[in-house]
């Protein structure tokens, strides 16, 4: 059975633009690049220190494959992993791993072409921009079936 993993970062202070940076142009390419399959990435609204970031798995076998291929890299240990630690307070990180809801069976069905790929992974891209927004409201709006106003979990509006 598919499941997510919502990882919750707490970003130091005055490192926003510096982390969305390494974030989008660096750690998603590369983690895309070893075939995980990233749903969404966000930032706090209005603190500056919320970082969280949706990944998919079918299996935890599949999990564990892909977390060796990309904690275990070279790339990973030399570069990407120091420029995390420059940006993070790794201790108040926190994540959990979801599954979808009875109401919201549709978000673990959608088909791997609605989710972020490797080649299409382009964080300055119109198109990307609008595939990207196009899933997180499918997302949000499976998750928020039957509920009006206000904001769901992730902080996107509810439909």
């Amino acid at each position: 059975m598919a499941f997510y993993e919502l990882r919750q970062y707490k970003v130091q202070p005055g490192k926003m633009n510096a982390w969305l940076k390494i974030m989008e142009e660096e750690i998603i390419p590369f983690q895309v690049s070893k075939g995980m399959v990233i749903c969404g990435s966000f930032r706090g609204e209005t603190d500056d220190s919320v970082y969280v970031w949706i990944r998919r798995f079918e299996s935890e076998a599949q999990r564990e494959v892909l977390y060796k291929a990309v904690y275990d890299s070279d790339h990973w240990k030399t570069k990407l992993q120091p420029l995390a630690a420059d940006c993070l307070d790794r201790s108040a990180m926190v994540v959990t791993r979801i599954v979808p809801t009875a109401r919201s069976d549709a978000v673990a069905l959608l088909p791997a072409r609605h989710l972020v790929k490797a080649e299409a992974w382009q964080p300055r891209s119109q198109s990307v921009a609008v595939a990207v927004a196009d899933v997180q409201q499918k997302v949000c709006a499976t998750a928020a079936v039957g509920k009006k106003g206000g904001v769901d979990h992730v902080g996107a509006p509810r439909l």
